[in-house]
């Protein structure tokens, strides 16, 4: 963070924030997704178990869309307006 106004330090603090918010987010729609197709091929006899998976990994891939979707229009707006966006990388 070197820019030392209000303003650039509240920026840094939410995009540090944002870059471990969104990276979870993704994390748990892909395990929700996981979780769905793993209870849809262990649970295959019963109809009902086998309609809940099937529903945990609609809303999974819904969550990742929505994430995508999300930096996608980012994205966009950054460049239309010329403000620098990056996608969070995962950091080591």
């Amino acid at each position: 963070m070197s820019d030392k106004t209000l303003g650039g330090i509240v920026v840094g603090i939410v995009n540090e924030i944002s870059v471990y918010f969104i990276t979870f987010m993704a994390a748990l729609s892909f395990m929700v997704f996981l979780w769905g197709i793993t209870k849809y091929i262990f649970k295959g006899d019963s109809e009902g178990e086998r309609e809940k998976g099937k529903q945990f990994m609609i809303w999974g891939i819904v969550g990742l869309f929505v994430m995508f979707g999300v930096w996608g229009i980012i994205e966009l707006l950054g460049n239309t307006f010329g403000v620098d966006t990056t996608i969070p990388q995962f950091r080591g």
